[in-house]
């Protein structure tokens, strides 16, 4: 999945590009980017509601060739709660679900490797070299590569902190699928300023670098991921991209 980095930066666009649409509600659209990923405990810890990836991120079960995978049900998310998108929290849980969809489709779509039955069993690399392995190792390096464009975001100050704000606690209340108390918020907000000051953290000392997409494949798709999720918002006609 997209980094937080990734998240943000793209919430950051849309709101630079539809200044109308974010105006007074921009601290609270950015931290719903992240919402769907907070109770997993993935990246914050000991969080008061501890709820599985898979409930977070509506997801549900289809049939790909002869085996099933797990994707997330947009369409059903969006028939339920789109009456509540006027909820900046709502409405950034739906792009963070759009981002991801996003980014799933552009790896595992494009780039996986298929055998005869449609299963994934490698990857082409941004050297052209194909790497047959199977896809928890692709997920391995989608998120090494992941984490190495994160790093530059917050390196080069690329989003902004989120601010605590009491209106982000009552509008959680309408997020009636989650649970979260201060303290998570709280722990999150801050979590996002350490990785700004201390951006080298998130590499955690490994020698990291791009597998999948280069440096420009990343920048491109974020902008792409922008018109895709403009769309999906109806804030953009439909468009090829």
């Amino acid at each position: 999945m997209p980094t937080w980095g990734m998240h943000l930066l793209t919430a950051k666009k849309l709101r630079i590009k539809f200044p109308d649409k974010f105006k007074n509600t921009y601290n609270e659209f950015y931290f719903g980017n992240l919402l769907p990923d907070i109770p997993n405990e993935f990246v914050i810890k000991n969080i008061s509601c501890n709820i599985s990836h898979t409930k977070t991120h509506f997801d549900k079960e289809i049939t790909v060739g002869n085996h099933k995978e797990k994707r997330a049900d947009i369409s059903g998310f969006y028939q339920k709660y789109h009456q509540k998108f006027n909820n900046p929290l709502i409405l950034g849980y739906y792009t963070h679900l759009l981002t991801d969809s996003y980014w799933n489709n552009k790896t595992y779509n494009e780039r996986a490797i298929l055998d005869a039955d449609k299963n994934i069993i490698g990857v082409n690399l941004k050297d052209g070299q194909k790497l047959i392995c199977n896809k928890e190792e692709i997920r391995k390096i989608k998120s090494n590569d992941f984490k190495l464009y994160a790093y530059k975001i917050f390196k080069k100050h690329l989003v902004e902190e989120i601010k605590y704000t009491s209106n982000i606690e009552e509008l959680l209340k309408e997020v009636t699928w989650l649970k979260l108390e201060k303290s998570d918020i709280i722990k999150t907000i801050e979590y996002i300023k350490e990785k700004i000051t201390n951006p080298e953290s998130i590499l955690e000392s490994q020698k990291l670098e791009y597998k999948i997409y280069s440096e420009e494949e990343m920048e491109e798709n974020i902008e792409n991921s922008i018109k895709f999720i403009s769309c999906n918002l109806g804030l953009e006609e439909n468009k090829n991209f």
